[in-house]
């Protein structure tokens, strides 16, 4: 198992590429691991839950952080982790009691969707059919990621800095269509 530690949430406002960042750097990790032929590998990735160093200016809002693990799954992340960072100095999310309730939320929600996350992806993954909005994201990258789950959990999320409105063809034929906005995540199933 290797950790993938992605923190692109640099500025005091949002940025526009942060979430293409986690797609980028969960897709090179998976890259690294195919070119040197390892098989049996995992990536877990360490969404970004802190602020500090002088290089990370605020803290990301419950919503990023949300997206960012939900692209994370759909990215193939095989676990999530995620760090406090300098709590005492009111840096990590434990560092407020409304911190701490955002990352149960979201932590919660993660919980929830356990079982299905162990179990193998799909042998057949929807199709991404963008029907308003970019198809990608700023970095090129596509701008809905998505996983299913061999039990039919389907994760799915929006790298781009715009609205997007996609269909998803799952492999049974069911269709699903969905409006992502910024930092809009898709749970269906289990």
């Amino acid at each position: 198992v290797h950790m993938l530690e992605i923190y692109p949430m640099r500025a005091e406002t949002p940025e526009d590429d942060a979430l293409a960042k986690y797609a980028k750097c969960l897709d090179a990790g998976w890259r690294a691991f195919e070119m040197s032929g390892r098989t049996g590998h995992s990536l877990v990735a360490v969404p970004q839950t802190f602020k500090g160093w002088g290089n990370w200016k605020r803290y990301p809002t419950r919503e990023e952080i949300r997206a960012a693990t939900f692209v994370s799954l759909a990215c193939r992340a095989r676990g999530i982790a995620y760090y406090t960072y300098f709590a005492t100095r009111g840096e990590g999310f434990m560092s407020t009691p409304e911190r701490k309730a955002e990352m149960f939320e979201v932590s919660s929600e993660l919980g929830e969707m356990a079982p299905s996350l162990a179990l193998p992806d799909a042998k057949e993954q929807p199709k991404v059919e963008i029907l308003s909005g970019p198809r990608a994201n700023l970095l090129g990258g596509a701008s809905v990621r998505c996983l299913l789950k061999a039990d039919g959990l389907l994760v799915a999320a929006n790298t781009s800095h715009l609205p997007v409105r996609a269909r998803l063809t799952l492999p049974d034929g069911r269709k699903i269509v969905h409006d992502f906005p910024r930092n809009g995540v898709l749970r269906c199933g289990r």
